[in-house]
């Protein structure tokens, strides 16, 4: 968050991802399902944080959080993770079900 400007910028964009290399510095090779679960992971990550700074950080007149922020931001995360978790599960049973053949 820029305190200044009152904008938020993502920990991660797409832009600093990095492709993985080895100790030369060789590009290893990622399977393109690997790219899109790494991208899949910081799109939730990010979008957690953004929600949950929005709606638990309001007071910036101390350097630290105080202890009801930190306490939302833990209910919020867990909340965020959890509720992601269920979507993904509907999600995945709902596909199991298209991909069952009629008899």
């Amino acid at each position: 968050m820029n305190y200044i400007t009152g904008s938020f910028s993502p920990a991660v964009s797409k832009s600093t991802v990095k492709m993985p290399v080895d100790q030369s510095g060789v590009p290893l090779v990622v399977d393109e399902d690997q790219i899109k679960t790494f991208r899949s992971f910081f799109e939730t990550y990010n979008a957690m944080s953004d929600a949950c700074f929005r709606a638990c950080v309001w007071d910036f007149g101390t350097e630290s959080m105080r202890a009801r922020e930190a306490r939302c931001v833990t209910r919020c995360a867990e909340h965020y993770l959890q509720t992601t978790k269920e979507i993904g599960k509907c999600f995945a049973e709902g596909q199991e079900g298209k991909l069952q053949v009629p008899q």
